[in-house]
């Protein structure tokens, strides 16, 4: 639990640190459903730090031991887990595989956190494939969810993503609305991932409206973003790497 804290915290080195731990006395004391859960959690670390072969190791051999287990929250997670990997190495096709089997077990255990994050998973999918519309309703449904759970992280990437899927539809003025009600949440938890987003979408609109002083202002915005956020991601990759190294030395 720790570790995930810091995974939140976008502190890799340390949730690494945390999850080896864990995974070292459910080991020990032969607890297979903790070992899931730090499998599972190693195989995040790894996927955040694009080594993408890892993370599968990862989540395989949790999914395997959370089937066993009759987990099927469990088996949720990890199903949903393996889809992002295959999202961010662009097989999109084996992505909506893994996020449709995911949502089919979150639905069957009124799994509602689940069920948001599988929606939200999905419509990028469909975004990326040319299908906006269908990319939209996956996201306002998600939208509704997080609200009602609460939680910003994904009310921010929900309002965002109805956003992106508005501009591909070139509904400009519903676009910024919800594009400045993602910046809102955004800024209230700090998240520059989400910023850098927003903020090139809505340079976009206004390249589009011809509104180029305006559209340099947003693109300059998100630039600086981006720039914060990959040195921020490149010192932690490498201290993230550094732990994994030295614990799997010792190990």
């Amino acid at each position: 639990n720790i570790g995930v804290v810091y995974r939140r915290l976008d502190d890799h080195s340390k949730a690494a640190e945390f999850h080896m731990k864990a995974l070292k006395v459910a080991e020990e004391i032969k607890d297979t459903f903790s070992i899931a859960v730090s499998e599972n959690s190693l195989g995040n670390i790894y996927s955040a730090n694009g080594r993408y072969d890892e993370a599968l190791s990862y989540f395989d051999k949790a999914l395997l031991r959370a089937k066993s287990q009759k987990n099927l929250l469990g088996q949720a997670i990890n199903l949903n887990n393996i889809g992002e990997v295959y999202e961010f190495s662009r097989s999109y096709e084996l992505a909506k595989e893994y996020y449709s089997k995911s949502l089919e077990i979150n639905k069957q255990i009124k799994n509602e956190k689940g069920i948001a994050i599988c929606l939200n998973a999905l419509g990028k999918i469909m975004l990326y494939s040319g299908f906006p519309k269908t990319a939209y309703k996956n996201f306002s449904d998600a939208a509704i969810i997080d609200k009602k759970i609460g939680d910003k992280k994904f009310i921010a990437d929900s309002y965002i993503n109805m956003g992106r899927s508005l501009v591909k539809m070139k509904r400009y003025d519903e676009a910024k609305q919800c594009l400045n009600q993602g910046i809102k949440v955004a800024e209230e938890i700090k998240s520059k991932v989400h910023l850098q987003l927003a903020n090139e979408e809505l340079s976009k609109i206004y390249i589009e409206n011809n509104d180029f002083k305006t559209a340099l202002f947003y693109y300059q915005k998100s630039t600086f973003y981006k720039d914060s956020v990959l040195n921020e991601k490149n010192s932690r990759h490498l201290a993230t790497i550094q732990t994994l190294y030295e614990t799997e030395k010792t190990e």
